[in-house]
């Protein structure tokens, strides 16, 4: 499977991105430019991994690639 296909089968898929001030969004992957940013649908934002009570929905987002530690498919 080639990057390019790997990625298609991405879309739609619930993707969770962890930022470098501890943040971690989550959200449908919607898709990714040629810098890394990364546009999720029905995004959610936590300010810590650890801290569920802090989540709040954003909507439709763009996160820097620049910022992205750590991009993962949830378990559906």
């Amino acid at each position: 499977m080639s990057a390019v296909e790997k990625v298609q089968s991405w879309m739609g898929r619930r993707l969770r991105v962890h930022m470098t001030d501890g943040r971690v969004v989550t959200g449908l992957f919607d898709c990714i430019d040629k810098h890394g940013n990364v546009i999720l649908d029905r995004a959610l934002e936590w300010k810590s991994a650890t801290a569920p009570e802090t989540e709040r929905p954003i909507g439709y987002v763009l996160v820097p690639g620049k910022h992205i530690t750590k991009a993962e498919i949830q378990d559906e």
